[in-house]
């Protein structure tokens, strides 16, 4: 069974705007999401971990 949680992540796009994602995932979900986000050049800034996902 995969673990879910709820992640807010916050990072900076190539441009320098800031922007905030809330969302519902599974580690592998996060690991891909991460990966696309720093190959498209922006920088994570912060990863908190909300909740855990039932």
């Amino acid at each position: 069974m995969l673990q879910r949680f709820e992640y807010m992540i916050v990072y900076t796009t190539p441009k320098g705007r800031r922007v905030a994602l809330y969302k519902g995932m599974a580690q592998k979900e996060l690991d891909r999401l991460l990966k696309r986000l720093r190959r498209e050049g922006c920088k994570i800034d912060k990863i908190v971990i909300v909740r855990h996902c039932n």
